[in-house]
């Protein structure tokens, strides 16, 4: 058989014939063993079929043959890069600059090297000199946008990538990298268009597929959500994070036990995943499984958004043990709800032998100092007093090993702080015959499920025929520009505009005879003064109201109308038009 010419093998291998043309290198090297360019080209091969140690030492063999040829010392780069070997990376990428310096292709891989070490400034001038060489080299755009991202310059990374897909419209990477960009930013429109031109491009980008199911569950789109998620399991079923999320959609459906199946998957498959245990947490206590659920929620503190708030105390965490006068200092963590909802565990603290100092945001303080125990109070950011053990006020239940048959619950253990007792320039008139209802229609925006949470202010207008009652506003966050925009300021009374503190809000409930509302701080500071609530519940409502009673297990004078289909706000008003004819006749 007539020996093959590099050139003929060399087109065997440009055609993707990698397995012929590795054996055509080989049978060249065999008459010549120091053809520099046979053997860089097998190592070439190697590296496109995944053998990266073999192909490190075949174009290392090569460079001692011939030092001066530029695509030995890159290629040995993409080599070194792929194994991890940043460093060998970055040194032959520079080598291969010494003899060619306006190779715009060497340049934009040492700028990608140099990102995957967070050298953002040195990655951005390579990734500009190779762009002033060749400016429609599309992956020098994109990696000047990674540069650009990692010095946190959003919008001019942005720009980046839309260059980067401009000269190179098949550019999947880049439509994900931009699409990652627009999602940071909330564009959620923006971002799905992305992904989904990625994945047009290259179906296989199983985490642009994860994270568009992220802004499909989002926006409530579950079935779609989870369709993705699927995909992704179809081809990498060991990826516990999507596990996570697919938990999380099927909660969401109201899949409690499948959603558990998923929680518990994905931390067999990483057990020290903190999102899965806490998720799992909360899908154990939603079901009333509290022992393992509060052991579950103390995760919460490894997860990426509570270690961003996490401090550092130097005294341990108290666990429920008996005290002989030791302080501890029971501090806040979340929402205003969860402060109403937990601070009842303070007079047990001192059952326990304990003093109690109590650290609270300022709009809640004195609200919480009005329950029994409270020795101080101090607000974050103010100089804390010694003490000898801390506790999260989510942690509460669990140091006391609360289960779902013995919840602390009193009808009414907060109350209007002693300067508002005797003040009455916003209270309600009392009408003979005629109840004063309070009303809210959406929570904060800052919480992450408000959109599923808050029914917004016309679905309360079926409410307001019903009478003979007052309605009055009790809405935080911009309720007076709700109540004009919505034409309702006539029919709601507006006194809770100018009120700054949840005190304020407590002398107003103080004197009303049933509070209706969403799942707020409102409707846990009502509750735990025992005023009647009726709390208006998304088909799967926090943990804390379980999943299908009316009543509620925390709050003796709540009552809960929950939604019978996801988003049906309609007919949780109809319901609670019906209890309220009854009510205001009674």
């Amino acid at each position: 058989m007539e020996k093959r010419s590099l050139a003929a093998v060399l087109r065997l291998h440009q055609e993707g014939r990698l397995s012929e043309a590795a054996h055509g290198y080989s049978e060249i090297l065999i008459e010549e063993p120091d053809n520099a360019d046979a053997i860089h080209l097998l190592g070439v091969i190697r590296f496109q079929t995944g053998d990266l140690d073999a192909a490190g030492t075949l174009v290392r063999r090569a460079i001692a043959l011939n030092g001066m040829d530029v695509r030995f010392h890159a290629n040995l780069g993409r080599i070194e890069k792929a194994r991890g070997e940043l460093p060998a990376a970055i040194i032959a990428y520079r080598h291969a600059l010494t003899l060619l310096p306006d190779a715009a292709d060497v340049h934009s891989d040492l700028a990608a090297a140099l990102a995957d070490q967070e050298e953002w400034q040195s990655s951005l001038d390579h990734a500009d000199r190779a762009l002033a060489i060749d400016g429609r080299y599309a992956a020098a755009a994109f990696n000047r946008g990674v540069a650009l991202r990692g010095m946190g310059q959003q919008r001019a990374a942005v720009a980046a990538f839309e260059t980067a897909v401009q000269c190179d419209p098949t550019f999947a990477n880049g439509y994900f990298e931009l699409a990652r960009l627009h999602q940071q930013a909330g564009q959620n429109e923006a971002a799905r268009q992305a992904y989904r031109k990625s994945l047009s491009l290259d179906p296989a980008l199983h985490e642009a597929r994860c994270n568009l199911g992220n802004i499909l569950r989002a926006e409530g789109q579950l079935e779609s959500a989870l369709s993705c998620y699927n995909v992704v399991l179809d081809a990498h079923p060991d990826l516990a994070e999507v596990h996570c999320n697919k938990g999380v959609t099927l909660q969401e459906m109201g899949d409690r036990d499948a959603a558990i199946d998923c929680y518990r998957h994905a931390i067999f498959l990483q057990p020290n995943d903190a999102e899965a245990h806490r998720n799992l947490s909360m899908a154990l206590l939603q079901g009333g499984q509290f022992e393992e659920g509060w052991q579950e929620f103390e995760w919460r503190w490894q997860t990426r958004h509570f270690a961003r708030i996490r401090r550092n105390w130097q005294k341990p965490q108290w666990q429920g043990q008996m005290l002989s006068g030791e302080t501890v200092l029971v501090h806040a963590e979340q929402g205003f709800g969860d402060s109403f909802q937990f601070c009842r565990y303070i007079p047990l603290i001192v059952g326990r032998g304990g003093r109690v100092v109590v650290e609270v945001p300022d709009p809640v303080r004195e609200v919480i100092q009005t329950v029994g125990g409270v020795s101080q109070m101090v607000v974050p950011g103010a100089a804390v007093p010694d003490f000898d053990f801390h506790v999260p006020m989510m942690s509460l239940p669990g140091a006391f090993r609360t289960t779902a048959a013995d919840i602390p619950a009193p009808r009414s253990y907060l109350s209007v702080p002693p300067r508002l007792r005797n003040t009455g320039s916003d209270r309600p008139a009392i009408k003979a015959g005629r109840k004063r209802i309070g009303i809210v229609w959406k929570g904060s925006s800052e919480h992450a499920r408000n959109l599923w949470r808050s029914p917004g202010i016309d679905v309360f207008r079926p409410l307001l025929t019903v009478g003979p009652a007052d309605f009055c506003s009790l809405q935080k966050d911009d309720g007076s520009s709700d109540l004009k925009s919505s034409g309702l300021f006539r029919q709601i009374d507006d006194r809770q505009a100018g009120m700054k503190t949840f005190a304020e809000t407590a002398a107003l409930i103080d004197h009303l005879d049933l509070v209706i509302t969403p799942d707020t701080a409102v409707a846990h500071l009502s509750s735990a003064m025992g005023c009647q609530t009726w709390i208006l519940l998304p088909y799967v409502a926090e943990w804390r109201w379980g999943m299908v009673r009316e009543d509620c297990p925390w709050y003796p004078s709540a009552r809960l109308f929950r939604q019978s289909a996801p988003g049906d706000w309609t007919g949780v008003i109809t319901r609670v038009r019906e209890a309220l004819i009854g009510f205001v006749r009674r």
